[in-house]
């Protein structure tokens, strides 16, 4: 086979089959490809290690010749410009919404929604001198209602045949939005047993969850995302399969992501839990859309309207309760 570079093959038996087997064209552009491979990999990795960039501007006075160090966002972007028609690895921020994405194709998840009027709450967030935040109030509250409706604590086994487990508390888990060498990583929070802790305690927790150091705070979560896809869904696997209490503890009874900060919705949020709480900003009105995504093998939609009802109640009735409180005894302090 003239024209081939058999010395790659010769020390590959199963590359030199592949010779006798294919033509001599299709080796030739194997070869290319694999030698093209090898140059782009070599490149990117004295890319990536290279920190320091040399510049060299010119004047009317002459020539300056400056060095300067890349912040790490400054280097993320300059690293992204040149993947622009490249094929690129997943990154590691996006790893863990996408095993998310895989294992919520099997949860058949409805949505209701219901218009909560929600001023009075408002008004008693806004009287309050610890300000308390919406994702702390909808957490404890639909913590308090799961507590009355034990279904919205029960998760659906497949394996090894199809049965339900009921928790004997909830596990909040609340999505956090943080920026890590400029990358935006999506990350998952835990508080356990919501409906026990108070406002303000809830606010602590999600304040360490906004501001903490992410490398102490999503610990965990970081060494899930450096592990190769194959292991990754294997521990996602177990967690949602097998384990029973430790399932709670890892991934939490319940859901919540909001984008109301923002001034927008979600439809229908994907998750892997039996009840997945969102809401919407309030409008000049003080009503709000709240939208409870269910799993529909527990659930059906006439409890699921009753649950939205009740929780709804709750908020304007023990939570708002709870707020005027904590605004007394700021004051009796402060006198």
């Amino acid at each position: 086979m003239k024209g081939c570079p058999a010395s790659i093959f010769r020390s590959i038996p199963e590359f030199c089959k592949v010779r006798r087997r294919f033509p001599q064209f299709f080796v030739l552009v194997l070869s290319v490809t694999v030698l093209v491979l090898l140059l782009e990999s070599l490149k990117r990795i004295v890319s990536m290690r290279t920190r320091s960039i040399q510049r060299t501007e010119s004047g009317a006075e002459g020539s300056v010749e400056y060095k300067y160090e890349e912040s790490p966002k400054q280097e993320c972007q300059r690293m992204m410009d040149k993947r622009n028609g490249r094929r690129i690895r997943v990154p590691a921020s996006r790893r863990l919404s996408w095993d998310l994405l895989y294992f919520h194709r099997d949860v058949p998840l409805c949505g209701h929604d219901r218009r909560m009027n929600l001023a009075q709450v408002s008004g008693g967030r806004n009287a309050s001198v610890d300000r308390v935040s919406w994702p702390a109030l909808f957490l404890k509250a639909y913590a308090i209602v799961a507590q009355q409706v034990p279904e919205l604590r029960q998760t659906w086994y497949r394996w090894p045949w199809a049965h339900l487990y009921q928790h004997p508390c909830s596990v909040a888990t609340l999505t956090v939005q943080r920026e890590m060498h400029g990358e935006p990583w999506l990350f998952w929070g835990q508080i356990a047993a919501p409906e026990l802790r108070s406002l303000s305690e809830l606010q602590r927790a999600i304040n360490q969850f906004r501001d903490g150091d992410v490398r102490q705070v999503f610990r965990k979560q970081l060494q899930l995302a450096k592990l190769p896809t194959v292991l990754r869904r294997m521990v996602w696997w177990w967690n949602l399969n097998v384990a029973t209490a430790s399932r709670a503890k890892r991934l939490g009874t319940f859901f919540l992501s909001t984008l109301a900060g923002r001034g927008a919705e979600i439809q229908l949020p994907p998750s892997i839990h039996t009840g997945c709480l969102t809401f919407g900003p309030l409008d000049e009105n003080g009503i709000a859309r709240v939208t409870l995504a269910y799993d529909h093998r527990i659930m059906d939609g006439a409890l699921v309207a009753d649950i939205l009802q009740r929780l709804e109640e709750t908020l304007n009735g023990a939570l708002l309760h709870e707020l005027r409180a904590m605004q007394e005894t700021k004051c009796s302090e402060a006198a």
